[in-house]
């Protein structure tokens, strides 16, 4: 309960912040974007020059190692299951401690268990197999959509 005797629900309050976020971020790079109220297993649903690209959203804390673990599964009814490659083609991660949204490939996403981004370098640094957070703010594949 918060000081006013009302109890929130800090898990659909993160995911709001993490649409919203997503949203304005789209919106600066020229995208129109339009929400849904519907239980579908996207957010957003963004365009850009006439062309449609269903979004995710998720919001993420950094753990301990200062990763973002995205896993890829969501309720469908009262089950969990995987994204499909038709339900999403955007995925974005909302890091609060970044103040930064990351933008993954669907394709990309729906063929792993889960993604992992480092919002910092590995102590032994390591570089095969670390998806560093950085290369998601802009990635060349949503920068040459049309």
């Amino acid at each position: 309960m918060d000081s006013s005797g009302t109890t929130l629900n800090y898990r659909l309050l993160n995911g709001q912040i993490g649409e919203v976020e997503a949203e304005s971020r789209f919106m600066s790079l020229g995208f129109f974007v339009y929400r849904t109220n519907m239980p579908l297993p996207w957010d957003l649903l963004v365009e850009r020059a006439g062309k449609y690209y269903k979004v995710q959203c998720k919001y993420r804390k950094a753990d301990h190692r200062g990763t973002l673990v995205i896993k890829n599964r969501h309720w469908a009814g009262n089950k969990q299951r995987k994204y499909k490659d038709s339900d999403i083609d955007i995925l974005t991660v909302y890091s609060p401690e970044a103040d930064q949204v990351y933008m993954i490939n669907g394709n990309e996403f729906v063929s792993k268990n889960q993604v992992t981004l480092r919002l910092y370098e590995t102590r032994n640094s390591q570089k095969k197999d670390v998806c560093m957070a950085k290369d998601y703010i802009n990635p060349g594949w949503l920068m040459a959509l049309p």
